[in-house]
């Protein structure tokens, strides 16, 4: 099964986003930091994380730069989470290599939906 890290610290929908993927035969790691995802990334290779942008301490974006500096972060699969009403941080995601954005709040579905197609690309 596919190796995925959950970064997210609203608790709720981290248990949402593991509950929706571990049920899909998913295996899910979860951090409720960039810091705390740091620490996993550096320990484990995934297939694809999902990423929230607006946590303390340590954005999505900022998590996703330090990742990309690293040889084995260069080509990560990601997928951004976030309530952000402005298109500022979403165009700077992408521009730090993001394959989807999905704005908060979001079905089960269509997380799912998107992760299935990432996941089909990525095996490609």
């Amino acid at each position: 099964p596919a190796k995925i890290l959950v970064v997210e610290d609203n608790n709720e929908v981290l248990e949402l986003i593991h509950d929706v993927l571990s049920a899909n035969d998913y295996q899910v790691t979860n951090a409720a930091d960039g810091l705390q995802a740091l620490a996993c990334f550096k320990k484990e290779k995934f297939d694809l994380m999902i990423l929230d942008n607006n946590m303390p301490r340590m954005t999505g974006t900022e998590l996703l730069q330090l990742i990309r500096v690293m040889p084995e972060g260069r080509n990560q699969a990601v997928i951004m989470l976030s309530a952000e009403p402005m298109l500022n941080p979403i165009y700077k995601a992408y521009d730090e290599g993001i394959v989807e954005w999905i704005p908060k709040p979001f079905t089960a579905a269509d997380l799912l939906t998107k992760v299935v197609a990432r996941l089909k690309n990525l095996k490609k």
